[in-house]
This record gives C-alpha cells, structure tokens and sequence, in this order.
C-alpha cells in the first residue's frame, strides 16, 4: 500500500476579481464567477484519468467519463466561451492506489496527446487525514 504523508488544511477562502465567493459548509456558489481570464483563441486540450473504487466499477468508470466530459465541456464553453476545448485522451486506472508509477506513466501519456489540461475523476469521496 502506498502511504503518502498529508496534513489537514485550513479550508480555503476563494475570491475573485470582484471579492470574496460566498461559502456555505464548505462548499462554494460560483454562480456567475468567471475564475480564468481567456481569449475565445485560446485551445485547452484536456486528458482525463478516472479512478474508480474498484475493478467491478471500471466499466461504469468508462460510460461516467463521457458523460461527465460532456457536462464540464458545456459549462466551460457557456461560462468562458472558448474557441476549442477537446479532450485528447482519457486512461480507467482501477489501480491507481496499489501502483505508485502510475501517475508518472499516465502523465506522460498525457503529454505525448499534447494535452495542456489534466482532470482527475475519483468515484470516492475525498476522505481527510
């Protein structure tokens, strides 16, 4: 088993251009908050890595991928009206926690699609230390 040293972090205080984003038992309303400044020439290339919580999920891992890629796509492209924001590749890692390299192998492949953006599904809850 992989054991990663951590801390439990004070919650984060999100502002914008225009002031503090309102909290509500830590979770945040973004609502009409614009967090990036981009032109609509600006391309993102994104890779996506799932995680599910077991091998039995894998499956359902690859249908959420599409489903959760189109979802972010809409928002993204309505909220920052960019000209291009493709996925370029996305990898099922059910073995994510148990092989350290992984994340290594997984980044380079997705530098090698050209990707400029990284998204991390987890099928779990964060859980702190």
């Amino acid at each position: 088993m992989l054991e990663v040293p951590s801390k439990v972090l004070l919650a984060p205080k999100p502002k914008d251009g225009k002031g503090r984003v309102v909290t509500n038992q830590s979770r945040w309303n973004l609502a009409g908050r614009k967090l990036l400044s981009i032109n609509s020439k600006m391309r993102f290339n994104a890779f996506i890595i799932a995680v599910p919580g077991s091998e039995t999920a894998r499956t359902v891992a690859e249908s959420r991928v599409s489903v959760s890629w189109d979802a972010f796509k809409k928002s993204v492209q309505l909220t920052y009206h960019t000209a291009s924001f493709e996925r370029v590749g996305h990898k099922v890692l059910s073995d994510f926690a148990q092989n350290p390299t992984a994340a290594n192998q997984v980044m380079v492949e997705a530098k090698a699609t050209h990707a400029n953006f990284v998204m991390l599904f987890l099928e779990k809850a964060s859980k702190p230390a």
